[in-house]
């Protein structure tokens, strides 16, 4: 059991380190709309700072990244939608996760 947590702990690790060097926005959600993962490139561009958990209800109130998450989160597919959050032009995919949930990468078009 100790040898299968070290190992969980280390993808866990890989996974952050991945993720917080990509230049887009990258956020997780879980199957009831809790934000699990968010980069710090996803934070600045969408102004938030709170601690993980927390509701995708505490995202900006932006028509299009709301539908693409609630359509995700219903197993449909986003591509490559423009939208400006905070005056910035950002490009939005989400995806529905196979286990539930969804992921959502932006761009930063500006």
């Amino acid at each position: 059991l100790s040898v299968q947590m070290d190992g969980l702990r280390a993808e866990g690790s890989l996974l952050s380190q991945v993720t917080e060097s990509l230049n887009e926005g990258v956020i997780a959600l879980d199957a009831s709309g809790q934000v699990v993962r968010m980069n710090r490139t996803a934070r600045q561009m969408l102004g938030v700072h709170d601690a993980l958990p927390f509701s995708a209800d505490r995202l900006p109130d932006d028509v299009a990244l709301r539908t693409a998450i609630a359509r995700a989160l219903d197993g449909a597919s986003t591509d490559e939608l423009e939208t400006e959050v905070f005056s910035r032009t950002v490009k939005l995919t989400a995806i529905p996760l196979r286990d539930g949930g969804a992921a959502v990468a932006l761009f930063d078009l500006t």
